[in-house]
Order: C-alpha cells, then sequence, then structure tokens
C-alpha cells in the first residue's frame, strides 16, 4: 500500500478469559476511538470464559456491527490468536490484550505506520494507567515483566534482538502466510504464565527480511496493578526462563541451550542472594529476577529430559 491510499481494513482480535468486566472496558475505550467505524472490525476470541464474557461482547455487537465473537475451546493464548487469524477479514491484524484500553489515537497512529510500504509489522508503546506508581525496586530494564514497553518518543526500525509487544501489535495478515501462525507449544495456558510465541514469531518475520518498527503513537494503557508485587512478577520471571527453553530446543538451538543451563547453575549456586532481601532495591531484586528465570530454565531442562527418558523405558 502505498502513500495516499485508501486504509486498509484492520482487524483488532482480542483474547480473553473470564476477564468480562476488564474486556467492557477494553471494549468501550476501542469504539470511543476515531475513525473506529470506518473499515475496522473488533474479534472477541473467548476461550473458554465461564462468566459474562459471551453476554457482553453480544450486547456490544448488537450496536456495533463491527464487533464480532469467536469461540475457542483449545486452551491457550496462541490458539485463541490462531483463531482470531483466521476469522479475520482485514489486511492488517492487530493485537490486544483484554486488559488494555487505547489511546484515542491509537488507531490513527496504526493506520499512519501502515501507509509505509516497507512496514509490514509494528509494535507501540504499552503504559501504566495514569495514578500506577511503579515500584522503585523494579528495575527499568525489566519493565517487560509488568507487560510495560516504552522505548522512546521516536519511530524506528527494531533490531533482531528486540521485539514488538503481544499486549499492542499489528501485522499485515499476509505475513502469517510467509511466516505461519503462532507456536501452540508457546504462550499463556488459563493462569500458568508461559510466553515466547510473540517472540518465536518475530524471529520468522526478521529473518525473512520483513520489516518491523516501533510506533510511539500507538498507545495503549495497561492494567497492572494487582501485578506489582515481588512474588507475581519472580513467578513469571521463571514462567519466562521456562518458555526460553522451550524455543532454544523447539528452534534447534542446542548449543545455545548447553550454554544457557551451565550459566544457569552459576547464577543459581553464584549469587550470594537467597530468598527476599528484607528490604528490596534494584539491584537485590535484578538478583532475584535472574536466579528465578536460572531456575525456571532448568526446571524446563529437566522436566522434557524426565518425559524423553520416560518414552523409552
Amino acid at each position: 500500500m502505498s502513500e495516499g491510499t485508501v486504509d486498509e481494513k484492520v482487524s483488532i482480535i482480542i483474547p480473553t478469559y473470564n476477564r468480562a468486566q476488564l474486556l467492557r472496558e477494553c471494549l468501550v475505550s476501542l469504539l470511543g476511538m476515531q475513525g473506529v467505524e470506518e473499515n475496522v472490525e473488533i474479534v472477541v476470541v473467548d476461550n473458554g470464559s465461564t462468566d459474562e464474557t459471551r453476554h457482553i461482547v453480544s450486547s456490544f455487537a448488537l450496536r456495533h456491527r463491527g464487533v464480532v465473537y469467536v469461540e475457542e475451546v483449545r486452551s491457550g493464548l496462541s490458539q485463541a490468536r490462531n483463531r482470531g487469524v483466521k476469522v479475520a477479514s482485514g489486511g492488517i491484524v492487530a493485537f490486544l490484550d483484554d486488559d488494555v484500553e487505547v489511546h484515542q489515537s491509537w488507531l490513527g497512529a496504526l493506520r499512519q505506520a501502515f501507509r509505509n510500504p516497507r512496514i509490514s509489522a509494528v509494535g507501540g508503546r504499552v503504559l501504566p494507567p495514569m495514578g500506577v506508581n511503579l515500584p522503585s525496586w523494579m528495575p527499568t530494564s525489566r519493565m517487560y515483566l509488568l507487560s510495560l514497553f516504552d522505548n522512546g518518543d521516536t519511530p524506528r526500525r527494531y533490531t533482531q534482538r528486540e521485539c514488538f509487544p503481544g499486549g499492542n501489535m499489528a501485522l499485515r495478515k499476509w505475513l502469517f502466510v510467509s511466516c505461519g501462525l503462532f507456536d501452540t507449544s508457546l504462550g499463556r495456558k488459563r493462569r500458568i504464565l508461559l510466553g515466547g510465541e510473540e517472540v518465536a514469531l518475530y524471529r520468522k518475520i526478521v529473518r525473512g527480511g520483513y520489516e518491523v518498527w516501533y510506533w510511539p503513537d500507538m498507545i495503549v494503557y495497561h492494567k497492572i496493578a494487582d501485578r506489582i508485587d515481588p512474588d507475581w512478577i519472580l513467578n513469571y520471571a521463571s514462567c519466562l526462563g521456562r518458555s526460553d527453553l522451550r524455543m532454544d530446543l523447539l528452534y534447534g538451538n542446542k548449543w545455545k541451550c548447553l550454554a544457557k543451563s551451565v550459566r544457569s547453575v552459576t547464577q543459581i549456586f553464584g549469587s550470594g542472594l537467597r530468598g527476599k532481601p528484607m528490604v528490596l532495591s534494584q539491584r537485590h531484586f535484578e538478583q532475584s529476577i535472574r536466579r528465578h528465570y536460572a531456575k525456571g530454565y532448568l526446571q524446563e531442562l529437566r522436566t522434557i529430559l524426565d518425559l524423553r527418558v520416560w518414552r523409552f523405558r
């Protein structure tokens, strides 16, 4: 699509599971944006909710023809996202979490990004809502553990070592034909905080030579107040360690897996810190994050090795 052409249809996919009230607030913010009635559909993928999710989405669909309700009975965020991609009728597919609210400029910024024909995918900013104070003990470089992402005010191409945020990303739909869908062995399943599915897809896109850009005016506000807890963050760090081990094995990085396993053992037994200190500081919490990530990595390695040994008994 070249500069100045008519904007492509945008399909906004929102996977959800038992968060009806948060989903309602997300939909209200989306439907309050300028231009949302023009060439936009909102696909809510219900991943087995037992609350009022279906009723709430149906009530929005009665008033807004662009709202679509879809069920996906197979558990997992990747399964729900893939179902949304298959249903989406737009040439651009955007993904939001069900616990965000969008900035008024979100849709306009997204459209502006994709007017550049070289850009194949974009990721935006994920900020805390107004009034939410971030803890002083949380290292700035680890804000992704709170699902917050802010790379500044200037649009730029992502590097190979970065990744777009899963809760605020958009891709041209043909990328899923070229690079495949989300890996269903990765990603969150109910309350198990695994991840990695966006990272795996991002790596395929970048290796294919496609341009992925950071677009700062694509802003969402993520309701993370219940996550600002050291135990929650450290558990998530452990789950990301498990996810990274899966990715390393799935995508043939056996030597990398060996090297990271050795580093993980060193991280666990070489650190002088044991448990949480009485007074948290960024330095101490950074050490705790690294140890929990390492534990998760080794825990998943042991689980996979145990399964393989069991198969050959």
